[in-house]
């Protein structure tokens, strides 16, 4: 709680739900930052919702909720520890999160296929698009029927070209059938469990949902992954807070950076219709990138009008395909006397971009300007330009200690001025002049603070909402079944562990030459060699001679009479070695 408390101190707008069992040890824990809500109110019309790591000591499963920025980076919106994954944890998480985030509900949430998921969300998130992620269904597929998802068998190559390229229903039903049936799988419980599932998470069903791109990619597993880095094994409370505070920290020094390319790198264009650049004005750079490539690929298509100036069918040219009788036609429609366009294809609705379809017809009929019903504004430069209401902004100060989002954009900053004023000598001492103003203010203000906090000892107030006057920290658990910081293993994850093993234990058996063998590791091996009962030393025996696994009792062998359990000063033989040394000299 103390360091509840100092985080609160640096962040006001945090808050932080704490739901204890009947001993008022902690059950769930979540926690949200001012920077968190912020972002929420600004692209949270998409989460990714995931709890496949556990990294802290009680071996507790750490939930994430994942959204994407306008610049198409990973932003977090909340962290949650949880003890149990039923789905009354899961109701309570839900409801709790959408209620510190002022009752702002998902358009559409992402998660695995755990079926305790899915009822709490009908019933906490009920306004709420619930589908997979296509990362995990990939995954599973995989893990469930490894003997046929392989290169060689073709099948790997087919799903992903059913689950990334098909958009219409018929298509669908009729490539999954061919497909289970050529590969022998259309009787398969996995297989068929998915099928009646795949309203969830096929592309066909996803029209009209809107999803930011997000089901392409693996936002929560890249979070996770770089969560590891900050957050060590089997970590206390205490730690493990910190150092997430201090991954939220690194987050938002990489948006700060892509912040300011955004605001002083100049554009690239890759074509000259105006419509470019009118994106250009409109659209952040990494969102420019992705509609400079539909607008390049436009290029390959062809129009044909239905209704001129309001529908037009569009579809690859006939050179660009192998058979011409199979291209795929799209219906583009204008509406609303040119302010909205929009293609059968589901791009606009699904990520809330102009697909390379409506592109085309633009350019035919001479648009300068994206049409204004088809700017989303989180996708624009100006997408936070708002703030929450009843949030203080001025208060939502990093809660990290070392502020690193800060300190690079300074660093920036400083690289900017330098280039700025190094051509001449003038700008040089402005700009040395105009530092040295800035340090003795700041260092001024410094010191007014640390007297002020001082005098006046700093109130924080209760922030976190809890209904005992103790809360005990959950008890640890034996660490069986999921490892402590790495996702559940799949089948194929296992058979790939139990490879790597096998290859490994190859090599290490392999004898070195007896060149590169070291005097004693020579002797033994001549040990080796004269056994006629054994091809290749024991295990034990091999880690004694290998110099890169230490062992921490190693058989000790004389040197004198090649006997182990003994040196050559304590060897009942040195005395008549020496005797017969003596002889020989003789």
């Amino acid at each position: 709680m103390k360091l509840l408390q100092d985080m609160k101190m640096e962040d006001m707008n945090l808050k932080v739900e704490i739901d204890v069992d009947g001993d008022g040890r902690v059950r769930t824990m979540l926690w949200v930052t001012g920077k968190n809500r912020q972002d929420y109110f600004h692209f949270g019309d998409v989460v990714t919702f995931d709890t496949t790591y556990k990294t802290n000591l009680y071996n507790m499963p750490f939930a994430l909720f994942v959204g994407v920025n306008n610049h198409f980076q990973s932003v977090i919106f909340g962290g949650a520890l949880m003890r149990e994954e039923t789905e009354a944890a899961f109701n309570w998480l839900f409801k709790t999160f959408v209620a510190l985030m002022n009752d702002k509900h998902p358009v559409t949430i992402l998660t695995d296929q755990a079926l305790a998921m899915k009822g709490a969300i009908e019933s906490a998130l009920p306004n709420t698009k619930h589908r997979w992620c296509k990362w995990h269904v990939l995954r599973d597929v995989k893990g469930n029927i490894g003997h046929v998802y392989n290169k060689s068998s073709g099948f790997k190559k087919e799903f992903n070209k059913l689950v990334n390229d098909v958009t219409c229903v018929d298509e669908f039903e009729s490539k999954w059938l061919s497909l289970v049936n050529r590969f022998n799988v259309s009787d398969n419980e996995y297989m068929v469990r998915l099928y009646d599932k795949r309203a969830m998470w096929a592309k066909p069903y996803f029209k009209g949902i809107f999803c930011a791109g997000m089901t392409s990619t693996q936002r929560s597993e890249s979070a996770n992954h770089m969560l590891k880095q900050y957050i060590p094994r089997s970590s206390p409370m205490h730690v493990f807070v910190r150092q997430y505070n201090k991954f939220l920290g690194s987050r938002m020094s990489d948006e700060a950076r892509e912040f300011h390319l955004n605001a002083n790198k100049s554009r690239t264009y890759e074509s000259t219709y105006p419509i470019e650049d009118d994106a250009a004005s409109i659209y952040t750079r990494s969102v420019l990138l992705k509609f400079q490539d539909e607008l390049y690929k436009c290029g390959s298509y062809v129009v044909t009008p239905v209704v001129h100036g309001a529908q037009y069918m569009v579809s690859v040219a006939p050179s660009k395909v192998k058979d011409a009788t199979k291209r795929k036609w799209r219906n583009v429609k204008i509406d609303d006397d040119g302010q909205f366009i929009n293609c059968n294809c589901g791009m606009f609705d699904h990520v809330g971009m102009l697909c390379r379809h409506a592109l085309k017809v633009m350019i035919r009929e001479y648009f300068l300007k994206i049409p204004s019903k088809n700017i989303l504004k989180r996708w624009t430069i100006w997408a936070t330009g708002s703030y929450p209401a009843g949030m203080d902004m001025s208060d939502n100060r990093p809660h990290t200690d070392d502020t690193s989002y800060l300190k690079n954009l300074l660093h920036i900053a400083v690289e900017d001025l330098m280039k700025a004023s190094s051509h001449d000598k003038k700008s040089l001492e402005a700009a040395v002049e105009g530092m040295g103003k800035l340090t003795a203010a700041i260092r001024k203000n410094t010191s007014m603070t640390e007297t002020n906090h001082r005098l006046e000892p700093p109130h924080v107030e209760s922030f976190v909402n809890i209904h005992v006057n103790t809360v005990l920290a959950p008890e640890r658990v034996k660490k069986s079944g999921r490892p402590a910081s790495v996702r559940p293993k799949s089948k194929m994850d296992y058979a790939a562990a139990s490879a790597k093993k096998k290859n490994k234990s190859n090599k290490t058996a392999k004898k070195k030459p007896c060149g590169e063998l070291k005097p004693r590791e020579r002797a033994l091996s001549s040990l080796y060699d004269n056994d006629q009962t054994t091809d290749t030393p024991s295990k034990e025996l091999e880690d004694e001679v290998s110099p890169n696994i230490p062992s921490k009792k190693r058989k000790v062998i004389c040197s004198t009479c090649h006997e182990p359990g003994h040196t050559r000063l304590k060897c009942t033989r040195r005395g008549i070695a020496q005797n017969l040394f003596e002889c020989l000299q003789l």
